[in-house]
């Protein structure tokens, strides 16, 4: 599900702040994006994105030390060039219903940071009221405009034992439990 993060925070605070200060910095949410694909191999997938709806980390200097996000289930579309319309709708709802991601029951995935080291955020995420704990690999940028996070990663939710994943005939391929 989730394939690609780029998420730009901005201070909450106006003043210049001294390097061991801790400074908040909230999501833009116009700024930010987190794309899925999902594949049976190689060359049978699904692509798309979800909203990153709230958002916030603390910094301590150049440290990121705490953070959490939020992710809008009822977001999620997909986004297949191959696809028509239609199709993808029927796609994005069929993920979103039991067999998946239960956005009904489960509107968001909470995503807790518990600090940065060696270029990995480590991660508590709550999906589908489970936690995986997952060092995501991404980039820190400090700007002018405010701290930027972005990278790639996979998501193994086979913990999860999502109805989905499971092959509707013997002899059909399962969906990989693996989401990028």
């Amino acid at each position: 599900m989730m394939a690609v993060i780029a998420l730009s925070l901005v201070s909450c605070g106006g003043e210049e702040k001294k390097a061991a200060e801790k400074t908040a910095y909230n999501l833009d949410v116009n700024a930010s994006t987190l794309k899925w694909k999902g594949s049976k191999d190689s060359s049978y997938f699904h692509v798309g994105s979800v909203k990153v709806t709230e958002g916030k980390i603390e910094m301590e200097g150049e440290n990121l030390i705490s953070g959490t996000f939020k992710i809008d289930m009822n977001t999620l579309i997909a986004e297949d060039t191959t696809l028509p319309e239609d199709k993808k709708t029927m796609l994005a709802t069929h993920l979103k219903d039991t067999s998946f991601f239960f956005a009904t029951k489960f509107p968001t995935v909470d995503v807790k940071v518990s600090g940065y080291n060696d270029g990995k955020l480590a991660t508590t995420i709550n999906l589908l009221g489970k936690e995986i704990k997952q060092d995501i690999p991404v980039t820190l940028a400090i700007t002018d405009a405010g701290v930027e996070l972005s990278g790639k990663f996979n998501l193994d939710v086979t913990s999860l034992n999502m109805e989905g994943l499971k092959p509707s005939m013997p002899e059909d391929k399962p969906i990989s439990p693996i989401f990028e």
